[in-house]
């Protein structure tokens, strides 16, 4: 029978013949079922098949899954990964370049430094680096663009050659704002203090028991640069010449005309 179904199926025919072969059963001792007979078996088997040969559509079970959508690159999307390398690459062979001429120029100093210390590579690099220039400020004010103060406890009054004389104990002052030009002592005049107002006017005290500044040090009027126990000669001073033309008027100095 299985061969006949096959080769039915293969033509796709309706089975019309089959031949039935009833198995013999062993006897139970529960209640039988009625026995068919065998055309009513033949015949439902035959209805059987020809309706699985009719029903030639079949269902596949479905699966719930999204669709996977695989992106196709475009020309543009290949045109912008191969301008991007090309971009990578001239940055690399740019960055590549100039080590290798730092490089090459780390070297010939080298070894200019080791076989030409007087070439003109020497010359320039020494000129780059290692010229090294204070900036110089000027101050070409003169003593009459100043308006000095003395300020001291005791008396200070005008006395010959140009010197102001102090007389008492106490702290001494500058008379303007400076700085500190030099530093002298002598056993019998004490220290001498030289002060710089500007490149042309200049104060020097003489006789100054203790000195509270150093050479280079900034000076001020409201902080004191000496101490005196008796007496003090203060001169003003144009360049290298003594200045003898003023008045002290209330502690002020008014220069002459």
């Amino acid at each position: 029978m299985n061969e006949k179904l096959q080769y039915a199926s293969m033509l796709d025919l309706p089975v019309n013949t089959c031949n039935i072969t009833f198995k013999t059963k062993k006897k139970s001792l529960f209640k039988k079922r009625p026995k068919k007979k065998p055309e009513d078996v033949k015949q439902e088997l035959l209805n059987k098949v020809n309706a699985l040969e009719d029903n030639t559509a079949i269902e596949l079970p479905t699966v719930n899954q999204e669709p996977v959508l695989t992106e196709t690159p475009t020309t543009e999307t290949i045109d912008n990964v191969e301008t991007e390398k090309k971009k990578k690459n001239i940055k690399f062979n740019g960055v590549t370049l100039g080590l290798v001429v730092v490089g090459a120029l780390i070297a010939v100093i080298l070894l200019t430094n080791a076989f030409m210390p007087n070439s003109g590579i020497n010359a320039l690099v020494n000129s780059v680096f290692n010229n090294k220039q204070d900036v110089v400020v000027t101050d070409n004010r003169t003593y009459q663009d100043f308006a000095p103060t003395i300020s001291f406890a005791g008396s200070a009054t005008e006395g010959e050659n140009g010197l102001v004389s102090y007389a008492g104990e106490g702290s001494v002052y500058s008379v303007a704002d400076g700085k500190v030009l030099s530093v002298t002592q002598t056993e019998d005049a004490g220290y001498t203090l030289e002060i710089a107002h500007s490149d042309n006017f200049v104060t020097v005290l003489s006789g100054l028991d203790f000195v509270y500044a150093s050479q280079g040090d900034s000076v001020y009027t409201n902080i004191p640069v000496g101490y005196i126990k008796e007496d003090l000669s203060l001169c003003f001073k144009n360049g290298e010449t003594i200045i003898t033309d003023y008045e002290i008027t209330d502690n002020s100095v008014v220069w002459g005309k």
